[in-house]
């Protein structure tokens, strides 16, 4: 499954002020071959 990723660069900026974490580095999790989702 390929996803792809677009955001506001407002709302991009303001997210890397608060958490120090880029989204273009938070959309990096998605291709972890560790990841493992549970609801």
């Amino acid at each position: 499954m390929k996803l792809t990723f677009e955001w506001d660069k407002v709302k991009a900026n303001a997210n890397f002020k608060k958490h120090k974490v880029s989204f273009e580095e938070g959309k990096s999790i998605f291709n972890d071959p560790f990841l493992f989702t549970f609801q």
